[in-house]
């Protein structure tokens, strides 16, 4: 096997799993959120799971139209939902901290060392229609 290819057996305890989204925080713990039923789980450097929590879909605080993950260098869980254009953060336990309005419509979100985040934005020009039918 390369060097560079990490491989941890995990065990999750959950029958319907279909990961979506790996973070590694500086312990070296493993963060997969399973889109299909909407569940972020914590597995420790030696692939046992130490945290799970599901989250609901829908519009409330710590509800999700769409789950798009990123660990901040605290710790700190931030879930951006660009559907609902709302940045939401957690603690290291998933216990919600807070709900910010994000003004726009993005995906990919990512941070930096430094903490600066990144999104993907889209914009229709004016004057631009669907090439569909064309």
């Amino acid at each position: 096997m390369p060097p560079w290819i990490l491989e941890i057996h995990l065990t999750p305890k959950q029958e319907a799993w279909a990961p979506h989204a790996l973070l590694v925080d500086k312990e070296g713990s493993f963060y997969i959120f399973s889109g299909k039923d909407n569940t972020m789980t914590r597995f420790d450097a030696a692939g046992r799971e130490t945290l799970r929590k599901d989250f609901k879909s829908g519009q409330g605080p710590g509800e999700f139209g769409f789950f798009d993950p990123c660990l901040a260098n605290d710790g700190r869980l931030l879930v951006l939902d660009g559907r609902q254009r709302r940045l939401t953060t957690f603690d290291k336990d998933f216990k919600l901290l807070g709900v910010s309005r994000v003004e726009l419509w993005g995906d990919l979100f990512r941070l930096d060392s430094l903490a600066n985040m990144y999104l993907l934005v889209m914009k229709f020009l004016p004057n631009t229609r669907s090439s569909k039918g064309q």
